[in-house]
């Protein structure tokens, strides 16, 4: 008895000393690598730094394999655009605390680094909170609410991609779902204009993030007409709101369409191309169920929870809510249809069901709704299970075991697109020795702002984790009930998204005449005249794919000249060595060729 009592009377001050605790453990700096990353971050560095969104400069110093780099800068579409198939709003969100710190410290890649991980971290932060907000609506306690809170994201692919990858689009993504939906029941509750609008900018945030998650506006959509007619005192005040939420939503969305315009000289395109939805030839089993990436072998709680949404029958829910729900199960399997009918339907190197992480409140929901009745001790032996299983994928993944049957079966399993040959034969030989070294890397603590921390490292590591807990959460119970600061802050969101969108239309030039530029390079055997007026790094970039080509047809001496005019500030991330081995390699021949025919 007494013990309850005192975990009732510092409960908070326990959640609190638990998520600090978890996110040190977990959470990790930013690190420029990745494919997907290059490109987010390359539009944002674009943008912040040099003030256009010709991304050719930014993709060559990003740190990627040579291989990696050249696909980027010479899969183009017809126009000579570089196929760009990210979207603008993790550029948009990173920097809104990254500008300033480009602005006063340009040369700090250190500096830089640690802001965009302090800012992810309170990303983080905020998604748990607003989570829990969103599951104390739908009638759990508080408690509880906290409980599913944490079960969600350690039982999802977010369990990597809120704390480490978080470079991608999915934890903006997630977080931009869970504050919108956060925002809408708000919404609900009392229909007030800011409200609303604020509610449409998120969403039109969330659209912007990943394309799409667009699909995800409509279980509010249709709560929201339910309410509507349930609600006849606030007709007027609702009807109103609704407008407020679209005029929010349009001009957030029309940021994403100025950029594709500035880049590709359209407002409206798919720029993966119109091959890579296979609409007709969904791969619903491996996607589901696959041990290569299948969303119930690497997140089966996470899954679970998607399920739950059709037991809403067990709760004792409004009209509105029950239609809400209905509209989240469906929308969900809209998405997985979405998802297994993608080329890649396992996302390339991801980990797990990663392009599901948007429905995270969905999922946490119908855990809720699940898991609300039983008792202290099956929730015990639950979390248990699910942090073990999160452990286990995990440290897969960690040293690229991405199909289980390798561990179980010491083969691919028959949904793995990738040949033998992809992976190492010590790994087919000796993959749980593999995966204990995945498991070592996992668990080694934790948060710091160096490359190789010392004891003193994590310990300002952990100091920072906490200072930035504590804070966020302290103007949280500050803020959250306050009208004031809302209405503010509806309005620096709106007015950062009007600043943007002008930045986009009167500041940043057309990438037409570049796009154009770029084709020639790739086609002709000598450089054409630098597009006028010339942006900076372009030049070198073009002089790079020379050398490539000429040092590909034994012309050295010319492939030597375009070495000598690449400038140190570019040439300094090049290794000669690795561009060489590049190109004798027979297998990135085609890769070449296929470049050099446009």
């Amino acid at each position: 008895m007494q013990n309850r009592i005192f975990i009732r009377k510092y409960k908070r001050i326990i959640w609190t000393v638990i998520t600090v605790f978890l996110i040190f453990f977990l959470f990790r700096k930013a690190d420029f690598f990745g494919w997907d990353e290059a490109f987010y971050v390359g539009q944002m560095l674009s943008l912040v730094t040099d003030g256009d969104l010709v991304l050719q400069n930014n993709l060559l110093t990003f740190q990627l394999p040579f291989v990696e780099k050249y696909r980027a800068l010479t899969i183009i579409m017809k126009s000579g655009a570089i196929q760009n198939c990210f979207s603008i709003g993790p550029a948009i969100t990173m920097s809104i605390w990254t500008a300033p710190v480009k602005m006063f410290s340009y040369d700090s890649i250190t500096v830089f680094r640690s802001i965009i991980a302090i800012g992810m971290m309170i990303i983080l932060i905020l998604s748990a909170k607003y989570l829990i907000l969103v599951l104390r609506h739908f009638g759990l306690s508080e408690s509880m609410s906290v409980w599913c809170m944490f079960i969600s994201i350690l039982s999802s692919p977010l369990l990597l991609y809120y704390t480490r990858f978080y470079l991608t689009a999915h934890a903006p993504g997630a977080f931009f779902s869970i504050a919108a939906l956060a925002i809408f029941l708000c919404w609900i509750k009392q229909p007030s204009y800011h409200t609303a609008f604020a509610s449409g900018l998120f969403y039109g945030l969330l659209a912007i993030t990943r394309w799409q998650d667009v699909i995800l506006i409509i279980p509010p959509i249709a709560a929201a007409i339910v309410k509507i007619q349930n609600d006849p005192e606030h007709l007027h005040r609702r009807c109103y709101g609704i407008l407020y939420a679209s005029v929010g939503f349009g001009l957030v969305v029309f940021l994403q369409l100025t950029a594709w315009y500035i880049q590709f000289d359209e407002w409206f395109l798919f720029p993966q191309g119109s091959s890579f939805m296979q609409w007709t030839h969904p791969k619903f089993v491996s996607f589901l169920f696959s041990p290569f990436h299948g969303a119930f072998v690497w997140a089966p709680v996470f899954m679970l929870g998607l399920l739950g949404l059709i037991f809403i029958f067990r709760n004792d829910f409004e009209k509105w809510q029950k239609v809400f729900l209905v509209s989240c199960f469906i929308v969900s399997i809209c998405v997985v249809y979405i998802c297994a009918a993608a080329e890649d339907w396992w996302a390339g190197a991801s980990y797990g069901p990663r392009r599901l992480c948007s429905l995270l409140p969905f999922s946490a929901i119908g855990l809720g709704i699940l898991l609300k009745k039983p008792s202290v001790f099956f929730k015990s032996i639950f979390t248990v299970m699910i942090i073990g299983w999160s452990l286990f994928t995990v440290s897969a993944f960690r040293k690229d075991i991405d199909d289980l049957n390798i561990l179980f079966q010491n083969k691919r399993s028959s949904a793995n697109p990738y040949s033998e040959e992809h992976y190492s034969a010590y790994m087919l030989q000796q993959p749980w020795q593999l995966w204990y070294e995945g498991f070592s890397k996992m668990i080694k603590p934790g948060f710091t702002f160096t490359d190789n921390p010392k004891d003193q490292n994590r310990i300002v590591g952990f100091l920072t984790v906490a200072t930035i807990t504590g804070l966020v959460l302290f103007l949280w119970r500050r803020t959250m009930n306050s009208k004031r600061i809302q209405i503010m802050f509806s309005m620096f969101l709106f007015g950062y998204i009007c600043i943007f969108i002008s930045f986009l239309l009167f500041k940043i030039p057309a990438n037409k005449p570049y796009n154009s530029y770029w084709l020639q390079v790739l086609k002709k055997d000598d450089l054409p005249q630098n597009p006028d007026p010339p942006v900076e790094g372009l030049l070198d970039v073009a002089h790079v794919i020379k050398l490539v080509h000429n040092w590909y047809d034994k012309n050295y001496e010319t492939a030597y000249y375009h070495m000598l005019n690449v400038s140190s500030d570019y040439m300094d991330n090049l290794n000669l060595l690795e561009i060489q081995d590049f190109v004798e390699n027979s297998d990135n021949h085609k890769l070449i060729q296929y470049a050099r025919n446009w």
